[in-house]
């Protein structure tokens, strides 16, 4: 439907929009590059959805930073042998419509290890929250058996390879094939 704004007086406000007549010609108007906003909007709605989630979920003694280290980080502090321990989980937010693999998600990885760079006495956590299905990686060295980029991050992270399985994925073709697409700034 196209709406128009229709002019009371010069001296007043703009009415609101309104539905334009019916027998009306159609606008000739061309765009002149693609101006939607569809994407950005929806990024800042997930945004905002998984920051009241985490601000809901705040357990006693934690802090929620927005925009600070990433989009959302959760600080923990406590006491342990009369030293104050600090934890900061670091949480990169990703609406995205294309799958996720770990050549897609490389930028988060890059931002993460320069915080750890940055910060190297602190224990540091990241978490990538993201909305996107799981991708299959293009390189035929993560084809051998099928699975994921991220599920093989993931099943590392937990312990559920074997040193075969690690050499592998700490393997330099690895890591070339993930970094070399796009050079990560």
């Amino acid at each position: 439907m196209e709406v128009h704004r229709k002019t009371l007086k010069p001296e007043t406000f703009t009415y609101p929009l309104q539905p334009m007549d019916q027998d009306a010609p159609e606008s000739k108007f061309q765009l002149a590059r693609d101006r939607d906003a569809y994407a950005t909007i929806r990024g800042f709605f997930f945004q905002a959805e998984r920051t009241v989630q985490r601000w809901i979920q705040l357990e006693t003694g934690q802090v929620l930073q927005l925009e600070f280290g990433e989009d959302i980080d959760i600080l923990s502090r406590a006491l342990v042998d009369n030293d104050w321990q600090e934890e900061r989980v670091l949480e990169q937010l990703k609406s995205w419509e294309k799958p996720i693999t770990l050549v897609s998600s490389r930028e988060a990885l890059a931002n993460f290890h320069e915080h750890r760079a940055t910060n190297p006495g602190l224990n540091l956590r990241f978490c990538l929250t993201t909305n996107a299905k799981i991708g299959l990686e293009k390189s035929p060295l993560f084809k051998r058996d099928k699975k994921p980029g991220i599920e093989w991050w993931r099943d590392l992270a937990k312990g559920e390879r074997n040193d075969s399985d690690r050499r592998f994925v700490a393997h330099p073709a690895v890591f070339r094939q993930v970094w070399s697409a796009r050079k990560v700034q």
